[in-house]
């Protein structure tokens, strides 16, 4: 494998995971963004899809709480292919990594899409996402919690510049 099917792996991924996304709330007027994250440390992996509706980001599971029409955003039928779909494109994405060490792998990705333009961006960082070892859902509370405060959805957002020896 090479930087080049990499690469090519890193496109699948995030065509899949959007359209997951997208099918999922199917063109309602009320969402503006999805938004993909993605985090690689430490043997962890993290895919969480997200919503902005009426200028909140939201994650999926909760979209109804925004929404001034409900779409069932907590049920099995929204959450199961959604999450399904998303998951397995991040885990292809792991296996084109894995099968090519020597290839960066970024430790956070985050990708937007803008329904309205139709358009994307991807996001990398490469630095340690906390400073000791911290479990993923930790790391992406912080990471969100910021998002929604600043508006700043970058994958440098919370990371640090070392993590501390122990």
């Amino acid at each position: 494998m090479s930087d080049a099917a990499v690469k090519k792996a890193f496109e699948a991924t995030i065509e899949r995971q959007i359209q997951a996304a997208y099918d999922a709330v199917g063109d309602n007027p009320e969402i503006s963004e999805i938004v993909i994250y993605m985090s690689l440390e430490e043997g962890w992996g993290l895919s969480v899809t997200m919503y902005r509706a009426h200028g909140s980001l939201v994650e999926a599971a909760l979209l109804d709480r925004v929404l001034k029409e409900p779409i069932g955003s907590l049920t099995d039928a929204f959450q199961d292919p959604l999450v399904g779909e998303v998951n397995a494109a991040f885990e292809d994405l792991l296996k084109a990594y894995a099968a090519n060490p020597d290839v960066d792998r970024p430790t956070r990705i985050v990708i937007t899409f803008d329904l309205s333009s139709q358009r994307f961006d991807a996001d990398f960082s490469y630095r340690p996402l906390s400073a000791e070892i911290d479990a993923p859902t930790t790391i992406f509370d912080r990471w969100l919690a910021h998002a929604q405060a600043t508006g700043d959805l970058t994958a440098d957002a919370t990371t640090v510049e070392a993590r501390t020896q122990e």
